[in-house]
């Protein structure tokens, strides 16, 4: 997704509501997104789950990418109002990763996937 949509969309998330779960990979930089959702209608942590059963199912098949595997989840489970936004792997300029950061921390809430269901 390019700056220009973030730009577009960091509005209406950020008025409406809305949180997201954070997912991200220190050990494979380029596994990097969020889940955005209404958080009157889903738990982070319901969402976490799904994302981490996801992403389970993605590190042990070689079939699916991962978005795929996401979207299919998130059907299983009736979360249909939902947006997964990408960190761009293929701009790593550090202009980039901090306008990447910077966007998350006006984002609003953010649950980070991994350290809320570990507890």
């Amino acid at each position: 997704m390019n700056k220009t949509v973030r730009r577009n969309i960091l509005p209406f998330f950020t008025s409406s509501g809305f949180s997201a779960v954070r997912y991200y990979s220190i050990m494979n930089p380029w596994l990097d997104f969020i889940v955005v959702f209404d958080e009157k209608k889903y738990q982070p942590q319901t969402i976490a789950g799904h994302i981490m059963s996801a992403m389970n199912e993605y590190w042990e098949s070689d079939d699916l990418c991962y978005g795929d595997l996401l979207e299919i989840r998130f059907k299983e489970n009736n979360v249909i109002d939902y947006m997964i936004i990408y960190h761009d792997d293929d701009d790593e300029s550090p202009e980039y990763e901090n306008a990447w950061e910077s966007w998350l921390k006006r984002f609003g809430t953010i649950y980070d996937c991994i350290n809320m269901l570990r507890g």
